[in-house]
């Protein structure tokens, strides 16, 4: 017969989830750093930038993925640094 796959735990589809969302968010992130690229005084776009890698963040910390988390951190800081540096 067909083999079916073994159905996913609440812990396993959560992580799912979790993939799905930040592949989503990394994706539209790189997109707006190009788009940041051609108008850096764009405040609005940088905010949904930080958005993105704050959620990252976040869920990161939730799920106890240590390494992700320091990267998204580091990202954010910078983000903030830049935020800073156009008031």
């Amino acid at each position: 017969g067909v083999q079916r796959p073994p159905l996913l735990t609440d812990d396993q589809e959560l992580v799912r989830e979790f993939l799905l969302e930040s592949t989503q968010n990394l994706s539209d992130f790189e997109s707006e750093m190009v788009a940041l690229e051609r108008t850096p005084e764009d405040a609005q776009l940088l905010g949904s930038i930080f958005r993105r890698i704050h959620t990252v963040k976040g869920t990161c910390g939730f799920f106890g993925f240590g390494r992700l988390e320091k990267i998204s951190h580091s990202a954010e800081n910078i983000l903030s640094q830049i935020r800073a540096g156009e008031k």
